[in-house]
């Protein structure tokens, strides 16, 4: 890491060399981890699992940072406050594309749960060039493709983007620091050959004057994840019209409040996996409102991709999966 970034008081560093470093970032609200690997001079590839629900980060760019970022959704959801009271919210399998123009350094993790990485590249000098001086992308332009005016740019579900990015949250193993060369210079060429929709600039965003009551609604649902409540309910409890209360809890959190919920529990429940290795999978799905380990379990390798015992099984922390490099 250079003078680009700097931590916070909220972070520790556990373990580093030449190439990579392990932090750790804790406060009130839970704990998580991430490892940085850094493929070229001012490239920094960090792999985050965060199970907190906020962090104001010291760890940011620091003002007028000239890079591109690239931010990769795997499992949660994140909201990066771009101003004072505005937040712009990354989901599963998103790619953020980004110049970090707007990024106050307050994170929110509504879900409890984000597994993500994040690229940045550092444009001034040019670490990737000196590598490898004849790589056919422009970074400048490239930056200026996606980041149109500051705006950042999304790209959903896109397989080729998908595949690149499972090869960096599973390694193989015993490989060198070429191989993060190789994603990094794949990612950016596939980019330069992505053609711009400009649909794609209207990610999700919400102010939050005008979201308190939602946040009061999502914190009763999800402070209460064995009550099933009904819409009917919330809308008669806050005094909001049953069409409008899913309208607007949509366009705040990006999903229904049933699906939302869906992913909610599933979410609780792969944290709680990890964290609490004494609890049973029929604990963990009582907590998280299922009467029966099978209807949880079908729930959570819809959401989450396996089932929760190979989840538990494989999803070990960072630390131990490192590459020597």
């Amino acid at each position: 890491m250079n003078s680009t970034m700097e931590l916070g008081d909220n972070v520790k560093v556990l373990a580093w060399d030449e190439s990579h470093a392990i932090l750790e970032v804790k406060d009130d609200t839970g704990e998580g981890l991430m490892t940085i690997y850094t493929p070229f001079a001012g490239v920094y590839i960090n792999i985050s699992d965060m199970h907190m629900q906020r962090c104001k980060s010291g760890f940011f760019l620091k003002k007028n940072a000239n890079v591109i970022c690239f931010d990769h959704c795997k499992e949660g959801r994140i909201e990066l406050e771009t101003s004072e009271g505005v937040y712009s919210v990354l989901q599963e399998k998103q790619l953020r594309i980004d110049d970090r123009r707007h990024h106050s350094g307050h994170v929110v993790m509504p879900l409890n749960h984000f597994h993500g990485i994040s690229i940045y590249i550092d444009l001034e000098p040019q670490g990737i060039a000196a590598v490898v001086p004849k790589f056919s992308v422009d970074i400048h332009r490239l930056r200026n493709k996606f980041c149109k005016e500051g705006e950042p740019y999304i790209l959903k579900n896109d397989t080729a983007v998908e595949g690149i990015m499972a090869c960096l949250y599973h390694p193989p193993a015993d490989l060198g620091p070429d191989y993060y060369r190789l994603k990094t210079l794949e990612l950016l060429l596939y980019l330069n050959a992505v053609e711009i929709q400009e649909g794609n600039r209207k990610e999700i965003r919400f102010f939050r004057s005008s979201a308190d009551k939602l946040r009061e609604i999502h914190t009763q649902i999800t402070e209460n994840l064995s009550i099933h409540f009904t819409i009917r309910e919330l809308s008669e409890e806050y005094d909001i019209p049953q069409t409008e209360l899913k309208i607007s809890f949509k366009e705040m959190y990006g999903d229904s409040i049933y699906s939302y919920l869906k992913r909610y529990r599933m979410n609780t429940a792969a944290s709680l996996l990890i964290k609490n290795l004494d609890m049973s999978v029929s604990e963990i799905a009582h907590l998280v409102g299922y009467e029966t380990t099978g209807k949880f379990a079908a729930a959570f390798r819809q959401i989450i991709g396996t089932t929760p015992l190979d989840y538990r099984k494989h999803r070990t922390k960072p630390a131990d999966n490192l590459i020597n490099i």
